[in-house]
């Protein structure tokens, strides 16, 4: 049987990994930010495996530190993220340094 500390664990790595996967599918568009979501929002369908896509939906909500909505369009992502998957995302500290993250 899973420890608390053990599932807590789980949890952060599942959103560590979903964090950077979507921070992948931003990189490296240059569209307009109207297009930019749909274009982030097709690159994340792809780049976010499959199991981390159940373990967010088993969780339901996924927890973020450090995204501020104007940085990468995370704020679209994260939106197409939650339509496309039906999982929340919610988001502390937006404009915490990666200092604060730590």
């Amino acid at each position: 049987m899973a420890t608390k500390h053990t599932n807590a664990r789980r949890r952060t790595v599942v959103a560590g990994a979903i964090a950077l996967a979507l921070t992948a599918a931003a990189c490296g568009s240059d569209k307009q930010e109207s297009s930019a979501t749909t274009a982030a929002a097709g690159s994340a369908t792809s780049a976010i495996p499959a199991d981390l896509i159940a373990a967010a939906k088993a969780e339901g909500t996924v927890n973020l530190i450090a995204l501020p909505d104007d940085w990468a369009n995370y704020k679209g992502i994260l939106a197409a993220f939650t339509k496309d998957y039906g999982v929340k995302t919610t988001v502390a500290s937006p404009d915490a340094s990666s200092a604060d993250e730590l």
